[in-house]
């Protein structure tokens, strides 16, 4: 039997003009499904399907003793739970979680298998609203495989039932269900600062003898994208820019300047430069630098001459690729985005005819093979903005991981194009974090855009979402795709923080500067007593510090020590 197990996740809001969201965990003595784990004869007020069968049986469960299995069909598996009193627990103006087991019983015949999750709100006016969220399962799955499925908010009048329905393509597909869970989250509210600042890390504890210390870069990662040429030169932006880097930021990545199309326009003419002059800056001046990206799986985004190489030579031009950036930039990039946008995009698995995840497997272990230290990401869009494929990713990297693929880290492209907009419900987001960091692995925001019109709004929000991300332990990084409002350094309107070429802060400018020049980045001062030999600090965040000792107001001794967050406390010992 072709068998694979997937775990569901699915999120929905109940009315969109409400305080309170995803945040937390589901309360599992909260469950409102109706015959969650198959135990129970089905009837007419549980489970059944549309225009197939559906049959209890013990031949697989993954809770209990049975399961559904659900055959013969043009439809899907479906409940309906009313609001109300006859459901106390379903209310509207609060988010919900669905989670359920699913297997397959066959394989799909051309290789692709479908998930489709949706749901369906019926208002007391008899008005409805469809929201249908996917997890497209990619190629051929090994017993055990596990996917996520999320869904976006929906919101309208007041609600009288809500209908929650799966589906799988093709329809050929046989599958069983289990283990269903429909469960409040619980909210953030007016307090999620405070909530947010908990989470922070800065409970390091440092005891010495010392003047001043001071964090030189934080262990978290900011910057921005940049154009190949913007730290070649001395004009006055490259310059005003430089600075506003040394002030803020610890990394940055280039837009378009080390892609595929870029470098090798021409096959075998290779191009590293003007690029190259930015990154040796970089570089020299103890910046981290993140590729983006050395393969990108859409056609139109690779050199044209390749567009119609198939079979093995397709192979050998991506492995030749990878071979000669990283060749190049070994010792100077900190991170590569190993593949761009796999999810929905296979132009060099259907080119090299190689219709399975063992192609994306044999890049990262070829890359691996060229440099055993070499941070390797995949990256994806649509992770962070509405969820469409966050469970996605997650899942992607924990099959990758499966198949001894060394991926290091998860790269999440977050493009919130909000508008008019006043507010922003963070508890989502978060939730979305959190799915994806169930694969275990180092988190990069690899591309955060705000777009919001209006820019007061826009700085509320700002302040919000940088909490939401600094708080979550798996993050580690963060890459603001338009810092200003310059052409060469803006890719959304209405999403920039800084103005001109004098890099003057705009009202989200200022919160971006008071977040990461002042408030979560450490320095301490102390006049040293006889009584006291040693010093205690217990607010200092994750970062790179420098300890200077003052003698007569000249420099005495400078110790230089890392606080990273395997550190649960940090001694350092200077004497006079």
């Amino acid at each position: 039997m072709y068998a694979a197990s997937i775990f569901l996740y699915i999120l929905f809001w109940i009315l969109s003009r409400t305080e309170g969201g995803l945040f937390g965990h589901e309360d599992p003595s909260q469950n409102i499904i109706g015959n969650w784990d198959m135990e129970d004869p089905f009837s007419s007020s549980d489970w059944t399907t549309g225009r197939g069968q559906v049959t209890r049986t013990q031949n697989e469960a993954n809770t209990g003793n049975y399961s559904a299995f659900i055959s013969s069909r043009f439809g899907g598996l479906y409940q309906k739970l009313n609001f109300g009193s006859s459901n106390p627990l379903l209310q509207p103006q609060h988010s919900y979680y669905i989670s359920s087991y699913i297997k397959f019983a066959n394989n799909a015949t051309n290789g692709y298998i479908r998930l489709r999750c949706m749901y369906r709100v019926v208002f007391q006016d008899g008005s409805k609203n469809y929201q249908t969220p996917y997890a497209r399962l990619h190629y051929q799955f090994a017993d055990g495989d596990w996917n996520q499925s999320f869904a976006p908010p929906a919101g309208l009048p007041t609600p009288k039932y809500l209908q929650i329905f799966f589906e799988v393509n093709p329809t050929n597909i046989n599958y069983y269900m289990d283990t269903f869970a429909v469960t409040r989250i619980t909210e953030l509210g007016t307090n999620w600062k405070s909530t947010l600042s908990s989470n922070v890390p800065n409970n390091i504890q440092l005891s010495s003898t010392r003047i001043e210390v001071n964090m030189t870069r934080p262990w978290f990662n900011w910057g921005p994208a940049v154009g190949d040429w913007h730290f070649d030169g001395n004009t006055r932006l490259q310059q005003n820019l430089k600075a506003y880097m040394k002030k803020y930021f610890s990394w940055a990545t280039f837009t378009n300047s080390m892609k595929w199309l870029r470098m090798e326009q021409t096959k075998g003419q290779i191009s590293f430069y003007p690029v190259d002059n930015s990154v040796q800056w970089l570089v020299s001046n103890n910046f981290h630098v993140r590729d983006h990206t050395i393969l990108w799986e859409i056609k139109e985004a690779n050199p044209y001459w390749l567009h119609n190489i198939q079979g093995q030579q397709m192979v050998n031009e991506m492995m030749r690729r990878i071979n000669y950036t990283m060749d190049f930039w070994k010792d100077d990039i900190y991170e590569w985005d190993m593949c761009n946008e796999y999810l929905n995009n296979h132009f060099y698995e259907d080119a090299s005819g190689q219709i399975d995840l063992n192609l994306l497997v044999d890049e990262f272990k070829y890359a691996n093979s060229l440099d055993s230290s070499a941070k390797l990401c995949i990256n994806e869009y649509r992770v962070l903005r509405d969820g469409q494929l966050t469970s996605a990713e997650a899942n992607l990297a924990l099959k990758l991981k499966n198949k001894q693929a060394p991926v290091n880290c998860l790269a999440a492209q977050s493009h919130l194009r909000l508008g008019d907009a006043n507010d922003y419900n963070i508890d989502r987001y978060l939730k979305r974090l959190q799915i994806l960091s169930a694969a275990n692995l180092p988190i990069t925001i690899s591309e955060f855009t705000l777009q919001v019109t209006n820019i007061t709004n826009r700085a509320a929000i700002l302040e919000k979402l940088l909490y939401a991300i600094y708080s979550e332990p798996k993050v580690q990084g963060v890459i603001f795709w338009s810092l200003s409002d310059l052409p060469q350094l803006s890719f959304e309107t209405d999403s920039h923080f800084v103005e001109g070429v004098n890099f003057l802060p705009n009202e989200a400018g200022r919160v971006l500067e008071e977040l990461l020049g002042n408030e979560w980045r450490s320095y301490k001062s102390y006049t040293p007593s006889v009584k006291r030999r040693y010093r205690y600090i217990r607010t200092l965040y994750h970062g790179y510090y420098k300890l200077t000792m003052y003698v007569n107001n000249n420099v005495h001794k400078v110790i230089n020590f890392t606080l990273n967050p395997a550190s649960s406390r940090k001694i350092v010992r200077a004497n006079f």
